[in-house]
Order: C-alpha cells, then structure tokens, then sequence
C-alpha cells in the first residue's frame, strides 16, 4: 500500500513564513522575530509579529493570527484547499493525484494554458513597444495612457493572426493547441485566425494574477469597440473582473472598490490612487457581486452617465436588491 503523505506538514517544512511575507511587508527584524504593519488592517505602528520558530503569526492590534496557509486563505479570499494547491505550485511541490481534487492532467493543461497566454501577452507587449518607438497612437494618447501605464498593466497591440501563429510556433506551441482551447478558430475558408487584429490589447487576469484571456480595443471605426477573447474551461467572462489581482491588496471590508464601465476607466481610477474593477463589456454578474463582497461591506457603482451606462446601473441594482 502507497504510504499517505501529510502534504500540509511537508509544505511547512519546505516552505518558509519569512520568506512569503517579505514579498508583500517591509518586515523589521525584532529580537529572533520580525514586526512589520499589518496587512489586514490599517495602522501606522508595527502591531503584526512573526515568529520565526514557530513559523507563524499575529496582530496584536486586529487580533488575526495563523500560518502560511491562514495568510494565503486571507490574502485570496480562498479556502484551505485552494491555499494549499496555490502554495504547492508556488513552491514545486507535487500532490499526489489520490489528495487533490482534480487529476494530474487537468492541472498540468491549465499550467501550461497559462504558459501559452503568457507567450501570447508577451508578443503583442513586444509589437505595441516596437511601435511606439516611431508612431503614436491616438487612443492611447486620448485616454493619457503612459509608457509607465503600457508596462503596469502589460497592454500590448495586435496586427495579425499569421504573424502571432508564427510566433507560437516558434516556441512549440501547436496550432492544434490554439484551437482545441478557443484561442484560434477556423474560419469558412479553412484558415486560422484570432479576434484581435488591429486591436489594443488588455490582459485580463484571474486573482493568481495568471493571464487567462485578453479584452481588445479597436483602432477604427469598427464595431463593436471591445471584444473579449473566446470562452474555455478556464475563462468564462461572467466570472471573472479586470484588475481583480488588485483587491489582494484590501486590507479592510469598509475600504471602497469602484465598479467601472471599462479596461481604461480601471486605469483612470487607478491613477488616481484608487481601487477600481470592471466587468468584461457585459452586464454585472451575479458571480462578480460575490466576488467583490467576499472582500468589502459596500462597493460603488461608477457607470458612465450616457444611456448604457444608466441602463447598466439598472440592471446591477435589479441584480443585487
């Protein structure tokens, strides 16, 4: 019989507490342990402590107190399974097929799913850099979209599906790949295209801060102004805000997050020192209200004042009441 492996004790052996909180505090050292502002709650002295022997912690002002895998539930919003698979991948550290959920296969194709996306964000960021070195483009200049705001959030532009396909194939990434998972289709004339010639392109992001689809804003006249990429096992817009990996950073239910209309309105609010999500050029979903009141009390509507934008703020009303 195959011997039971405690992974929870194994990921507390290989993986250090220290470590993972230094990426997001500035941690001070104190005696044998370390102090830093919580990140649970606001406070201008250091009330949060880490013990580096016991490998964990607490605040002594907000009372939160636990483990890597507490900080990881906290952090995310996630469940101690979620925490636990999070962590092992972080850290390469293989679960047994018998103790997760899903088997082996689905979370390899969903690692190398990410991988693909990736590659993908990384050509069309390379093609918008290229361009800008010579061209302006005037929607970016309109909305005062920066070079420094380009890279923060990884904006990119697409030309054509033969030069990407090229680009992916160059990096062993088959066309059957692209099209089993919607990322290519096929189109009456039997060759393979994507959504986003001609388009800015935003890389929509789940709450691991993994790309798992774009949102394309076109450069003319055509319609409609913003598409989203296809729909997989992985992406379903319905479920998913652009910027959520920015509400790991809440620290407090009575914090504000503004519900915008769109990718660059996120953006606008967002330079202006404040928290903001939009939905995916859909009505707000039910699956997205969760999403955001598993992390504050009361978010604010911020639509636009034309007709959609109204008739938007309606339907979100209808949806929550």
């Amino acid at each position: 019989m195959k011997k039971k492996i405690d992974y929870v004790q194994v990921i507390k052996e290989r993986v250090n507490l220290v470590e993972i909180l230094s990426n997001d505090l500035k941690l001070i050292k104190s005696g044998s342990n370390y102090k830093a502002l919580c990140p649970f709650h606001e406070e201008k002295t250091p009330s949060f402590t880490v013990n580096v022997a016991k490998q964990n912690y607490v605040c002594y002002g907000c009372g939160k107190s636990g483990d890597v895998f507490s900080y990881f539930m906290e952090k995310y919003k996630i469940t101690f399974r979620e925490a636990l698979e999070k962590i092992a991948k972080d850290f390469n550290i293989s679960l047994d097929n018998n103790y997760i959920s899903q088997n082996i296969n689905s979370k390899k194709n969903s690692q190398y799913y990410y991988k693909v996306m990736n590659e993908i964000a990384s050509y069309y960021s390379s093609i918008l850099k290229q361009h800008l070195v010579n061209n302006n483009i005037n929607f970016l200049d309109k909305k005062k979209i920066t070079l420094e705001k380009i890279e923060k959030y990884n904006l990119g532009l697409s030309t054509n599906s033969q030069r990407l396909e090229t680009f992916l194939s160059k990096k062993s990434i088959s066309s059957d790949y692209l099209i089993e998972n919607n990322i290519f289709k096929i189109n009456n004339f039997k060759k393979k295209y994507d959504l986003f010639t001609n388009r800015i392109i935003f890389p929509i992001k789940d709450r691991f801060e993994n790309i798992i689809a774009f949102g394309g804003r076109t450069l003319t006249d055509e319609k409609p102004k913003y598409i989203n990429s296809w729909e997989n096992n992985i992406f379903q817009k319905r479920k998913i805000l652009y910027n959520l990996p920015s509400l790991n950073k809440i620290k407090n239910r009575s914090d504000d997050i503004y519900i915008v209309e769109g990718y660059t309105d996120v953006i606008a609010m967002e330079s202006k020192g404040l928290k903001a999500v939009a939905p995916l050029g859909t009505s707000l979903t039910i699956d997205q209200v969760r999403i955001i009141w598993k992390l504050v009390n009361e978010p604010i509507l911020l639509m636009d004042g034309d007709n959609a934008g109204i008739n938007a703020s309606t339907r979100a009303l209808d949806l929550v009441m």
